[in-house]
């Protein structure tokens, strides 16, 4: 099974993006240390989309880079500005609509983990300030900061919706609103604030940027209440990992 990646690194880390599967990721100090996390991501994904695990492990010789670009982004931290080559493809209406059936379980997904946490306001880290502003520590913080970057991304297009304050009822107008768009801004490239962006983009950064929270989310989670929280995502070996 041949996997194709794209990388996207900064002076201080490095994330792959898994061509082929909208919103798989890892992240590393080094393209090394990303790279042993590709085969855990795809299983968790897989079982995620399609609820199918990998059925042989991954050999590096059948991962492809087919796409690597230095980041003004604080990859380390968890930004990106990539536009992957593929992206700047039209999508069909069949591919469109995969997608943001994906987006919608996702962010339906994202809600379910946070509904079973007990305690919203629990927090274990400490205080750290990122190119963001303050990394979301409790459950409410990260909820709060995944619905927030609805409207950002829709700005991608210079299109906005009136903010509901659900996470699930945003990410319903918002591909509503794509949908009304979609005709006249697909396969079209927009620049904004230096960053390009197109529907496909768009749709890939919700599901990436709702499972950066969720992993987290997760990890919070169950290091408090273990068996109690839901994992819609099917996170693993989560509790483990320093």
């Amino acid at each position: 099974m041949n996997i194709n990646i794209i990388i996207e690194h900064h002076q201080d880390g490095c994330m792959i993006f898994l061509e082929d599967f909208t919103g798989a990721f890892t992240r590393g100090k080094y393209v090394a240390e990303a790279l042993q996390k590709v085969e855990k991501e795809l299983n968790t994904y897989l079982l995620w989309r399609d609820h199918q695990q990998l059925t042989e492990s991954i050999q590096m010789k059948n991962i492809i880079v087919t796409q690597k670009e230095k980041s003004n982004a604080k990859v380390c931290d968890g930004d990106t500005e990539i536009l992957f080559h593929k992206e700047l493809e039209p999508l069909t209406y069949a591919e469109y609509e995969y997608m943001k059936e994906l987006v919608l379980r996702s962010a339906k997904d994202f809600q379910t983990l946070y509904e079973s946490i007990p305690d919203k306001n629990y927090y274990r880290n400490p205080v750290r300030k990122t190119f963001y502003g303050l990394v979301p520590r409790t459950a409410k913080e990260m909820y709060e900061h995944t619905n927030g970057v609805t409207n950002f991304y829709l700005n991608g297009f210079h299109l906005q919706i009136d903010d509901q304050h659900d996470l699930y009822t945003n990410r319903v107008l918002a591909m509503k609103l794509l949908d009304e768009n979609f005709k006249s801004f697909n396969g079209i490239v927009k620049t904004v604030r230096g960053e390009a962006w197109t529907i496909s983009k768009i749709l890939r950064r919700f599901i990436w940027h709702d499972r950066i929270h969720a992993k987290a989310l997760y990890k919070l989670g169950c290091l408090k209440w273990e068996n109690q929280i839901e994992n819609p995502f099917f996170f693993e070996n989560l509790l483990n990992r320093k």
